[in-house]
């Protein structure tokens, strides 16, 4: 139980001075009018207002941070889209030099190259 960011041993300490304040008539009355004040306080609209301004307000820091991941993840999406197209306008431009002759060079103009694609040194 936690009302008003007040545990159960601090309610049990102030409920042992007040008894021992007031005494046990008195404690009685008072704590009959306390519990009245409180429930008028926590049906009202204000209450309410308050309370969802200081869940929002306690929410914000996790909104941030799941807002900031998406955004991080959004740039490695594009990152990898932006390299995916360049890897396949490559490869595009390989099957079309090795399916179009036309594009071919002439064989004393093309250079030889092993079989990894690199060209031999000399």
């Amino acid at each position: 139980m936690n009302f008003l960011n007040i545990g159960v041993p601090e309610i049990l300490l102030l409920l042992v001075l007040a008894l021992l304040v007031l005494g046990p008539e008195k404690l009685k009355q008072t704590l009959t009018e306390l519990a009245r004040k409180l429930n008028r306080l926590v049906r009202s609209d204000q209450w309410r207002t308050v309370s969802g301004v200081y869940r929002d307000i306690r929410q914000y820091p996790a909104k941030i941070l799941k807002e900031t991941q998406l955004e991080e993840v959004q740039k490695q999406l594009d990152e990898l889209n932006r390299k995916t197209e360049q890897e396949l306008r490559k490869i595009q431009s390989d099957i079309s030099y090795v399916t179009d002759p036309a594009e071919q060079p002439s064989e004393p103009d093309r250079k030889h190259t092993d079989d990894c694609g690199s060209i031999p040194h000399e």
